[in-house]
């Protein structure tokens, strides 16, 4: 599993072995629920911004190797980081502040909100599905459509506890 971090500014390489850029962004699709690409910005003098194809995405490792860059389609993450998140009822939860995506499809599993720097050590973060939340301009809206949250407690997500919503209990 990736977060933004595990990517941003890594070297990214064409297969003739040219350096292209570093990874500035992921661009995301949140109608499919994944990662479409990863911005990459050139230090050249045009300082172009163009995308690698999550497709087109040969290896990841200590660098990235791609096929070929393309225009850039989709949103980017920096455009929905620190945005505000409200629930039904307009309760602010926190802000978005990462995201986890799988490594082998590049779904996005997960969207973390912050509530933070003390609440965040005392209680953890909120770690919601891509689907409850809807992106607006000026803040994203949390709608849950299950019965239970879970939230962050430690590392990964195997540290995550469940709470029956309706119960307030954990599970």
């Amino acid at each position: 599993m990736y977060s933004i971090n595990d990517l941003q500014n890594l070297r990214v390489y064409n297969l003739k072995g040219k350096y292209i850029g570093s990874v500035w962004d992921l661009v995301l699709s949140f109608k499919e629920n994944k990662v479409i690409g990863l911005y990459i910005k050139s230090n050249g003098m045009k300082n172009k911004k163009v995308m690698a194809c999550i497709e087109d995405i040969l290896a990841i490792g200590d660098s990235i190797i791609v096929n070929k860059v393309v225009d850039i389609e989709g949103v980017l993450f920096r455009e929905i980081k620190f945005k505000e998140v409200v629930d039904d009822r307009n309760f602010i939860l926190g802000i978005i502040e990462d995201i986890y995506i799988d490594e082998i499809e590049f779904n996005i599993l997960g969207v973390v909100i912050s509530t933070g720097i003390i609440r965040n050590f005392i209680e953890g973060k909120r770690i919601v599905l891509p689907y409850e939340i809807f992106i607006g301009e000026e803040q994203c809206i949390y709608k849950p459509r299950v019965d239970m949250v879970f939230i962050r407690k430690g590392g990964e997500f195997n540290d995550c506890i469940t709470i029956d919503r309706k119960e307030k209990r954990n599970i």
